[in-house]
């Protein structure tokens, strides 16, 4: 984080509407946050941050993306309002078409691998 914490918060999606994890960075002056979220290899993944004052990261404030193990992305300190990261290709976050009614999978020994970000 940088010397405004308050400012900063970070929201992960899939598919686009799906929120699968979000925080704000609020109290946290020049403070490192490692979050491990596992995802399927086949979701189509956004990455973002916000900054409410639309200056981005303050010097020495810096965030990385990792995904399982490497840096995929490092931000510019300055970013303005927000700043986005698609972790597949996502091609409009459309990676299928919706279904006529709900679709509820129960979870099997079996599942899909994952990517750890």
């Amino acid at each position: 984080t940088d010397g405004n914490p308050q400012e900063t918060s970070w929201e992960l999606r899939v598919d686009s509407k799906v929120k699968l994890r979000s925080g704000s960075l609020s109290g946290h002056t020049y403070t490192t946050f490692v979050e491990e979220i596992c995802v399927p290899d086949d979701a189509c993944v956004r990455f973002r941050v916000f900054d409410t004052e639309g200056d981005g990261l303050n010097y020495p404030g810096v965030f990385a993306l990792m995904l399982n193990g490497e840096e995929v992305a490092r931000s510019s300190a300055r970013f303005g309002n927000s700043w986005s990261y698609d972790v597949t290709n996502c091609d409009g976050f459309v990676t299928q078409p919706p279904s006529a009614s709900p679709v509820t999978q129960s979870p099997s020994a079996s599942s899909k691998s994952s990517k750890t970000m």
